[in-house]
């Protein structure tokens, strides 16, 4: 190794590395700069994270075998390569059409009354516990209290208007499979 070199030459750099190791840096580029939105560098968005599950017993299998057909010309390719990415395509494509996802993301029911004062008040709540609890004084137990009887006002307060509003829509016309 020659010592007099700058490390931060980059053809020193470069010239270290095997033709191999950049072979296979060049083929991860290119995956990733094919389609910038795929891949291991893509940011996900929340939406994403839950991709979901094929709902096998639900899917229709009738549809997914009349569209799943692999002619034999798609078969009798020059390359193999090319003739798994057809038959995996008509495949994928079959299966989009036929089979119905599920999605992984576990049900949770929201609170119909939380806006943007519980969220406040929640908020200010929890300010004044962390001051409260780094610095414990009399003043700052004492505003953490007042904020926390105020949280649970504006909740008590969100939750009946949440009510009255459910109530009211309520009509003799409605049905069960609403309520």
């Amino acid at each position: 190794m020659d010592t007099d070199a700058d490390p931060f030459d980059t053809e020193y750099v470069t010239g270290l590395a095997s033709e191999e190791d950049e072979s296979l840096l060049e083929a991860d580029f290119q995956q990733v700069a094919d389609n910038p939105l795929k891949g291991p560098l893509s940011p996900s968005s929340p939406k994403n994270n839950f991709p979901g599950f094929l709902g096998l017993s639900r899917a229709d299998w009738a549809l997914f075998t009349q569209l799943a057909v692999i002619p034999d010309a798609i078969v009798k390719t020059e390359s193999v390569d090319t003739a798994v990415q057809e038959v995996t395509n008509v495949l994928i494509a079959a299966a989009d059409l036929s089979i119905q996802m599920i999605s992984s993301h576990s049900f949770q029911r929201y609170k119909p009354w939380w806006n943007a004062d519980s969220q406040t008040a929640y908020k200010n709540q929890r300010k004044l516990w962390g001051i409260f609890r780094r610095y414990p004084t009399t003043e700052n137990i004492l505003a953490f209290k007042k904020e926390k009887a105020n949280a649970r006002r504006v909740r008590r307060q969100d939750q009946r208007q949440s009510w009255i509003r459910y109530v009211s829509s309520l009509t003799s016309s409605t049905s069960s499979k609403q309520l």
